[in-house]
């Protein structure tokens, strides 16, 4: 029994080990606000939360914006998600102190307590990166259809066809929605805005309001073509990237199996000498 607690210690431990070095690993692309963390820990309790009308809702926003709504596939209350984030805490801290120490547990729950929020960005940036193409896509469709005559209003619904990223597919089918109910196209237009945390939507979502106010969405789009050239240098840096990162692992297997391959050949060859 004691040598099955052992190994199942060390595998704890290892695993704590990996999801630390992996945090250390993306400080540097996930910003990890210790404040607002704390902030989110300290309002334990919603109804003290939702007392705040106005931090009530910018925690909303965040939770659009980093995309909790659209993978949970429905609104998700800051309330639900701080009470899940302090579960997964305690099941942690608790798996941690039976297993390491009180310490350790203790440890362990502030990373069970972080750990959703870190997932969530990292899900966010990739989930920008795969957009990149159907943002061009959408300045695109928009300059061709209304140069064509279309009202810009059309020219949305016709964005939603041709994109491909479910996000920003569903954001769009949303928006064409309420534009055909409401009519009020400067506020689906922040509505949309507040879906993401991406810096080529808010600038999509300033052209398409100045285009709304002055009623010129051709010239307009016409104009923004550093904007695109920009979207399309980030595209194409991206696909040499991935590229390069597949030939690297090519390579690296090429360079295992050659050693592995030459291990397995010395080892034959020193069992054949043993054996005369």
């Amino acid at each position: 029994m004691n040598v099955i607690r052992y190994i199942t210690m060390l595998i704890i431990c290892g695993a704590y080990l990996g999801v630390i070095l992996e945090l250390m690993k993306r400080a540097h692309t996930v910003k990890i606000d210790w404040g607002a963390q704390l902030d989110w820990l300290m309002e334990s309790s919603g109804n003290r939360l939702k007392r705040n009308k106005k931090k009530y809702e910018q925690r909303k926003i965040y939770l659009s914006q980093i995309g909790v709504n659209y993978f949970a596939k429905r609104l998700v209350l800051p309330e639900e998600y701080l009470l899940a984030r302090l579960t997964l805490a305690v099941i942690v801290a608790a798996a941690g102190t039976l297993f390491l120490g009180a310490v350790s547990g203790l440890f362990a729950g502030v990373l069970g307590f972080l750990l959703p929020d870190v997932i969530l960005q990292k899900m966010n940036e990739k989930n920008n990166k795969q957009m990149l193409k159907d943002i061009k896509s959408i300045y695109d469709t928009i300059q061709i259809k209304t140069q064509g005559g279309m009202f810009l209003t059309e020219a949305i619904a016709e964005c939603y066809r041709n994109v491909t990223n479910g996000r920003l597919k569903r954001a769009l089918y949303e928006m064409s929605g309420e534009l055909i109910v409401n009519h009020d196209m400067e506020a689906t237009i922040d509505e949309f805005n507040l879906k993401f945390k991406n810096k080529y939507i808010d600038n999509l979502c300033i052209i398409l309001k100045q285009a709304l106010d002055s009623g010129k969405t051709a010239e307009i789009m016409e104009s923004v073509q550093d904007q695109m050239t920009d979207m399309q240098d980030v595209i194409n840096l991206q696909v040499r990237t991935k590229t390069e990162k597949k030939v690297f692992f090519v390579e690296v297997v090429i360079f295992v199996t050659v050693v592995l391959l030459g291990i397995g050949m010395a080892a034959i060859s020193a069992i054949s000498t043993i054996s005369l």
